[in-house]
């Protein structure tokens, strides 16, 4: 495979990566505005619905146009971006996670923040998992 067959390679696992993140949080978001208006509770879950996604989207965009530079520069150093990638996300998802507990003052609205949080981080855990196992496979299957 030449250089630049491998960086459109790269380009695009990335751009993949990015709509198929976006979406998930999209659609998890249009599941949680549902299910709270079921529930009788979308004045209570506007804020915390907003934080959670809003830093998911703000780490999958991170993570994807990082990842292609890391990958389009040095595929050698993967292994070490993914634990780093992961642990940034981790310590960034707890100081999110704080402040939020720090700045409300509802316990209505700290649980379902949680409850939110917790549910976009590890379903976008998940994926990005098997997502990046698919793509190595990928990557070592055409080199």
């Amino acid at each position: 495979m030449t250089e630049v067959q491998e960086n459109n390679m790269m380009r695009k696992a990335a751009v993949t990566y990015i709509i198929q993140s976006l979406t998930i949080i999209a659609v998890m978001t249009v599941l949680a505005l549902l299910s709270a208006g079921v529930w009788g509770s979308l004045s209570m879950i506007g804020v915390p619905l907003a934080v959670a996604a809003g830093f998911q989207v703000f780490a999958c965009l991170t993570y994807g146009l990082a990842w292609r530079a890391v990958a389009s520069s040095s595929s050698a150093s993967l292994p070490t971006f993914y634990l780093a990638a992961s642990g940034l996300r981790m310590i960034a998802g707890i100081a999110t996670v704080l402040i939020y507990l720090f700045l409300a003052d509802d316990e209505m609205q700290i649980r379902f923040f949680v409850f939110l949080f917790l549910a976009y981080y590890l379903v976008l855990l998940i994926y990005d998992t098997l997502y990046f196992v698919r793509v190595e496979k990928k990557i070592h299957r055409n080199a």
